[in-house]
């Protein structure tokens, strides 16, 4: 009897262990998701990235996609808007974080995913490309902020870069092209004139 209720108050413990656990990171990862409804607003609406600012640490550095960091928030929020609005030129950013469960250590957390990033620029063109990013964050003062972060984005393949290598080609080609008519019409005169041009005596 004595073994049975043993093994009973064991298999208790052990269900319900891991569940209390979980219960007390369930505030800090209902805080973190708050965080990043924040993130995914202030980088898709023109003008908001500056809204992170009570959100980032005193020694907050970011890597973006474009393989460069940043030190300095207000640095990164100028170079942000300023990357924006050259390459959509009025027109439109969403982007929406994938993430996997954060990981904790003490007042850290680390958390990863993916984003799923769509622009449309100003004559309509639309590009849309995944970039994973990874976020490092400091609870201080009761909240969570973000201490590291980073995105990346394919080098060799993705959406933006194939359009700017076509229209490089497409500019190369033109430009060969313009060449070759500028070449023939050279050679086909220096012909004509050669032809037009009487036999001297022998």
């Amino acid at each position: 009897m004595n073994r049975q209720v043993l093994l009973a108050v064991f298999a208790v413990a052990c269900l319900t262990a891991p569940r209390v656990h979980a219960d007390e990171r369930q505030a800090d990862r209902d805080e973190l998701l708050k965080l990043k409804a924040i993130a995914e607003k202030a980088m898709s609406e023109e003008d908001q990235i500056k809204t992170l600012g009570p959100h980032v640490t005193d020694d907050f550095s970011i890597v973006t996609f474009t393989s460069r960091q940043f030190d300095d928030f207000d640095v990164f929020v100028k170079e942000w808007n300023i990357s924006r609005e050259n390459f959509l030129q009025g027109g439109t950013y969403s982007v929406t974080l994938e993430h996997e469960p954060a990981i904790f250590d003490g007042d850290i957390a680390t958390c990863h995913g993916n984003s799923t990033n769509v622009m449309t620029t100003g004559d309509g063109t639309r590009y849309e490309f995944q970039s994973p990013w990874s976020v490092v964050l400091r609870k201080e003062g009761g909240e969570w902020k973000i201490l590291r972060a980073h995105s990346s984005i394919d080098p060799f393949s993705n959406p933006v870069l194939d359009a700017n290598i076509r229209k490089y080609l497409w500019m190369l080609g033109v430009c060969t092209g313009f060449i070759g008519l500028v070449v023939g019409l050279v050679v086909g005169k220096w012909i004509a004139r050669s032809k037009a041009k009487p036999a001297e005596p022998a």
